[in-house]
């Protein structure tokens, strides 16, 4: 079947091309063939090349509903596919993501000892800036690329800080709080809060003190059992 329409010449242009129109011209005969019962669903998505829930999904803008049995399937599919079009369009946008905390420490050997031999997180790079005077190290659970990471500043003139009442805490995730706490005070460091329930509800939590003064809240996570602290 051939349809051949007399337009002016006008008609198209780099916006609004001949070719697009007579895509969705031809789409559009296709899905009134289904509505009027002359055209199988399968048959269709054949001759327009899609997949199965991208015609349910033209066929319902078009106020068509599927005959299959098995439409509350494709339904569910078509609900997939449409939020993981709308997560992939949300990530192209945020481009934006956490890097790093730094916190300035007297004694960086000391600080790294308790990040990575307590608590188990590893020395991601470490650096030297003599015309500065200071020590730059990366400490994480993960590599830079793909997690978020504590930076240890370590100024070579100053031995102690003020930490003051603004910053809060670091914190970190453990299976079993009160294994970890135990392995922890084991290891000789300092426990601020004793493990157990929050006051007002929520996951076990517990405060630790690193070698500056700075508090780590563990959060018991189930997902965690089995790792260390």
């Amino acid at each position: 079947m051939k349809l051949t329409l007399d337009l002016p010449a006008d008609v198209f242009d780099e916006g609004f091309t001949e070719e697009a129109f007579a895509t969705g011209l031809r789409e559009l005969a296709l899905l009134k063939l289904i509505d009027a019962h002359r055209l199988h669903e399968h048959e269709a998505q054949r001759l327009l090349g899609i997949e199965r829930w991208e015609l349910v999904e033209r066929m319902e803008a078009a106020g068509i509903r599927p005959t299959e049995k098995g439409f509350e399937q494709i339904r569910g599919e078509l609900g997939r596919a449409i939020a993981a079009r709308g997560l992939a369009h949300e990530q192209e946008k945020t481009t934006m993501r956490l890097l790093h905390t730094m916190i300035r420490v007297g004694d960086l050997d000391e600080t790294i000892k308790f990040y990575c031999g307590a608590l188990g997180m590893k020395l991601l790079r470490r650096k030297d800036f003599p015309d500065g005077k200071f020590t730059l190290a990366f400490v994480g659970y993960g590599s830079e690329e793909e997690s978020s990471v504590v930076e240890l500043t370590h100024n070579w003139d100053t031995k102690d800080y003020d930490l003051g009442n603004a910053f809060g805490h670091l914190a970190v995730s453990v299976g079993d709080i009160y294994k970890a706490c135990d392995e922890l005070r084991r290891k000789g460091v300092k426990i601020t809060r004793e493990p157990g329930p929050m006051k007002f509800g929520g996951a076990p939590i517990a405060f630790i003190e690193d070698p500056n003064g700075y508090k780590i809240e563990l959060i018991e996570r189930k997902e965690e059992a089995g790792a260390g602290a």
